[in-house]
């Protein structure tokens, strides 16, 4: 004999659930069955007078009660976050909602309140650089190769590093017996404020390893905050940008781009495959694309892909709905990309060694004591006895040798956090957590087999044949097979080290004096190899056009006819683009030393 429910039967789970627990903002079905909060809470379940629903003043929508006032904009208009009693204790209140930041968030450049009342009204300090369009950065961080600004111009100021391509033809003296090889490579010329100045020019030929093809999947974990291969299912907020490589099965309303500039139009949510319908999705920043289907413009913000309605970059004119024809090769390429990258991490030497707990509670501190050629700290071990492990109170990485990126590689065909807080300066620092990494490289049992977060993890997540179910916030990157997200995923972006190509073990240079440049400036242009011979010829340094032989050689003159070298350099005084003449006569040839 089975009771029959008298409250709320859930159609897939067979759980009975109170009917006051229908459309409550909460998921009480259980996992895979959330038709008690089914799209059809927001228009049919609205009886405002129970208390237990709020209406959008620019809609029909109706949300849960505890939509109102968590922070987080529900509505296109964000009427469920105004007029909100607040109280940010020791916290930067935002103006219009009540949402609590963090003080060291507020004019750093990128808003995050959802009025972005944060970054109104920014005064830098003298030790500070003013962004467009707002903003404060440290100008330590001024031309460090990020991108600390909304629009990126602190890395465009005038006092970078001008970076130019243009090919340049020159001939290699090499040595007695071999070929002379025509070649294009990389001059770098740097003058200081001395006279005379000396420039080098250095051939460096550019080849391509496997080393470097392995790790391009680390540059999608640093452009997305969540890339999912197959399908994504979530109800929460993604700050920056999402790719799903599969079908998106989410019928409730979920924010994306949060914190993204509400200047950039490019793509913010990329969706290949099919959507399901259901509530409003909202776009904070940028715009939503699909691999395929129709696109039907109901307002300049509001759109409806493949029959779901999308609010557009928070009300702001500019961004889109659009199709994508070339998504498809994209998703197969960064599948590729991303499972190419977690084995190659999963493949790496071990140099760092950790104690975890066994028999008695205490912390798993992973600390760092070695680093690899490329800067890289690298743990391997069994994804239970870190994430799954009851005697694992605490988690924390401590980097003692300052280690470029920490590569911490989980095994295991069952993997799921559910022991163990993330704690410790590292993990707690945007630093530390876009440069630390949890790799969970093998294919998991079975197709049944899921991957639960139950703890806040802190860095990036790669586990690309998991199907991943989170119910607390990720803090860091995340790509992985499937997701489904009851909670937030926020920054940031994994810094990952660039690859360097090998080269051979010397280079050829050549000298030449010029006369002084007026004040310091770095000129740095890079040119592009036209032809490579199939085997390296050794390299000899070569001054002027003198070539080594094993025989005195008198001493010789280089006529040149009269040319003129234009090169762009930057100076404080007169600006960028100034014009740098090499004159004949300001070139000398010296005669090589005799040979005892």
């Amino acid at each position: 004999y089975v009771q029959p429910c008298n409250e709320y039967l859930c159609p897939r789970s067979q759980k009975c659930i109170p009917k006051t627990w229908v459309c409550d903002g909460s998921i009480d079905c259980g996992i895979g069955d959330d038709s008690d909060e089914a799209a059809d809470c927001k228009h049919e379940h609205c009886d405002l007078n129970s208390g237990r629903y709020f209406q959008c003043a620019d809609s029909q929508d109706c949300l849960p009660i505890i939509s109102r006032c968590d922070a987080h904009k529900d509505c296109l208009d964000g009427s469920d976050e105004r007029g909100c009693a607040c109280t940010c204790s020791e916290q930067f209140s935002c103006e219009t909602i009540c949402q609590c930041i963090n003080m060291s968030r507020v004019c750093d450049g990128i808003p995050d309140c959802i009025d972005q009342t944060d970054e109104k009204n920014c005064t830098c300090t003298t030790n500070e650089y003013t962004c467009l369009g707002g903003g404060c950065v440290n100008r330590t961080h001024l031309c460090d190769g990020r991108a600390n600004c909304p629009k990126g111009d602190d890395e465009t100021h005038p006092d970078c590093t001008i970076t130019s391509t243009t090919p340049i033809s020159s001939t290699i003296l090499t040595t007695p017996g071999s070929t002379l090889v025509p070649t294009v490579g990389t001059l770098v010329t740097t003058s200081i404020e001395t006279s005379p100045v000396t420039s080098t020019t250095t051939y460096m030929p550019e080849t391509t390893t496997p080393t470097c093809a392995a790790i391009v999947g680390a540059q999608w974990l640093s452009e997305y905050n969540l890339i999912t291969i197959g399908n994504l299912d979530t109800n929460s907020d993604v700050e920056y940008r999402t790719l799903v490589c599969g079908e998106y099965m989410g019928t409730q309303t979920a924010n994306f781009a949060i914190h993204r500039n509400q200047n950039l139009f490019d793509s913010s949510l990329e969706i290949r495959y099919n959507i399901a319908s259901g509530s409003i999705m909202n776009i904070n920043a940028g715009s939503v694309t699909s691999a395929f289907g129709t696109v039907q413009q109901l307002s300049p913000t509001q759109y409806k892909l493949n029959g779901r309605l999308f609010g557009i970059n928070s009300g702001n004119q500019g961004a889109s709905a659009f199709i994508d024809s070339t998504l498809d090769a994209k998703c197969s390429k960064v599948t590729d990309d991303l499972k190419q990258f977690s084995q190659y991490l999963s493949q790496l030497t071990s140099n760092n060694d950790v104690s975890v707990p066994q028999n008695d509670a205490g912390p798993l501190n992973f600390v760092v004591h070695n680093v690899n050629k490329d800067g890289l700290a690298i743990f391997n071990l069994a994804c239970n006895d870190v994430f799954n492990n009851a005697n694992v109170q605490q988690i924390q990485i401590t980097n003692t040798v300052n280690a470029k990126t920490i590569v911490i590689n989980l095994s295991g065909r069952t993997c799921s956090f559910e022991q163990g807080n993330m704690v410790g300066a590292w993990l707690n620092g945007l630093e530390g957590r876009s440069r630390t990494i949890w790799n969970v490289y093998e294919q998991p049992l079975n197709q049944n087999t899921r991957m639960y977060i139950r703890r806040n993890l802190m860095g990036a997540l790669l586990a690309p044949y998991y199907s991943v179910e989170t119910s607390v916030n990720i803090d860091g990157a995340a790509a992985v097979y499937n997701m489904t997200a009851r909670a937030e995923l926020h920054k940031p972006g994994l810094v990952f080290p660039a690859c360097v190509e090998s080269i051979p073990a010397e280079q050829p240079t050549e000298q030449l004096t010029t006369s002084s440049v007026p004040s310091p400036s770095t000129l740095v242009t890079t040119f592009t190899q036209t032809s490579v011979p199939t085997t390296f010829i050794p390299s000899t340094t070569v001054t002027a056009s003198i070539a080594t032989t094993q025989h005195k050689l008198p001493s010789t003159t280089t006529v040149l006819p009269p040319t003129t070298t234009t090169m762009n350099y930057c100076t404080e005084e007169k600006g960028m683009n100034q014009v740098l003449d090499i004159q004949p006569n300001q070139v000398k040839s010296y005669p090589l030393p005799e040979q005892p």
